[in-house]
């Protein structure tokens, strides 16, 4: 399943096992996904980043990271992860309250 991602409101995303979330830069510029691939164990979880076919990346972060950065001077940050699933918030760097 893909998900929509819009920076411009302040939405949580939750992304299950396998699910992608759709960045797109511009109208007519190419997609980029983010998607959450589960923990591979109890203190790690994975998430991995496709540019396109032939550049993906499978980041591994401690379940105590609480933000991701983004390339375009935002960030989502971590509100909840298990094995099943995440929960994301996007804001722009430095605004985002709990």
């Amino acid at each position: 399943m893909e998900i929509k991602f819009n920076p411009k409101k302040n939405l949580e995303y939750t992304l299950k096992v396998g699910e992608l979330l759709i960045i797109q830069e511009g109208l007519f510029v190419k997609n980029y996904y983010l998607g959450y691939a589960g923990m591979p164990s109890k203190e790690v979880f994975s998430m991995f980043f496709v540019e396109d076919y032939h550049n993906i990346k499978n980041l591994f972060y401690p379940i105590s990271k609480k933000e991701i950065e983004t390339f375009n001077d935002g960030k989502f940050n971590i509100l909840e992860v298990n094995p099943e699933k995440i929960k994301l918030k996007y804001s722009e760097k430095g605004k985002w309250k709990p």
